[in-house]
């Protein structure tokens, strides 16, 4: 049995979307990497980011990123096409979102960590929210019908449909982005993630994820 380090409402729900639809089985252990604990230093004593998710093999080997644990997942049920391993516009996209989408969190959610005066933690949070509003719009023109690529879900709908529960949230996407909204609402009705969607981003969730982001230190 693997063991996926993960915290609801996180990427992790990636990971998780990732094996589930690949029929891997895996236990998820919950690491509130936002306080110490001693949870967070055995994931930290695996992944030196100290982030999730985290992927244990019985083997006590690790994998982390949740594009690899994509890679994993298909390699073990190669027709999910999660991958388009040939497909260019795949790769191009799938590494916006991970080398410049995704960033704008690790700064714009902890921006005490970066900056110390307070107007710099307020602009730092600012503009990285608009940067990442920037690049959601460039995806939008991108999008194709009915999923971002044409005719069938790959990883990026998945990283989609997450990060649209995070800043700026999905009733953004609703009056900014119509294609990505499209896409959000297909994968939210997805039969085999119902469970998976409803734990990471069900209402109660949102409304603690909303909460948490109100108490950020700016």
């Amino acid at each position: 049995m693997l063991t996926l380090l993960g915290y609801p409402g996180t990427g992790s729900a990636l990971a998780e979307a990732f094996l589930t639809l690949a029929n891997i089985s895996y236990e998820r252990h919950d690491v509130d990497y936002s306080v110490e604990s001693k949870e967070k230093h055995y994931l930290k004593s695996l992944n030196p980011l100290v982030q999730v998710p985290t992927l244990v093999f019985p083997d006590q080997s690790v994998l982390t990123e949740s594009l690899a644990i994509a890679l994993y997942a298909q390699s073990k049920h190669p027709e999910l096409e999660l991958i388009l391993h040939e497909d260019m516009n795949f790769w191009r996209w799938i590494l916006i979102i991970n080398t410049s989408i995704y960033p704008t969190f690790c700064y714009g959610d902890s921006p005490e960590k970066w900056c110390t005066p307070l107007e710099g933690r307020k602009q730092l949070r600012m503009t990285t929210d608009q940067y990442r509003n920037e690049l959601w719009s460039q995806l939008e023109m991108q999008c194709g019908h009915p999923y971002f690529l044409g005719e069938k879900s790959c990883a990026i709908d998945y990283y989609i449909y997450v990060m649209s529960h995070w800043r700026p949230r999905q009733e953004w996407f609703l009056q900014n982005c119509p294609k990505l909204s499209r896409v959000i609402q297909l994968l939210d009705a997805h039969p085999q993630l119902q469970d998976i969607w409803d734990e990471n981003f069900g209402e109660e969730r949102l409304i603690e994820l909303e909460d948490e982001e109100e108490e950020v230190d700016l």
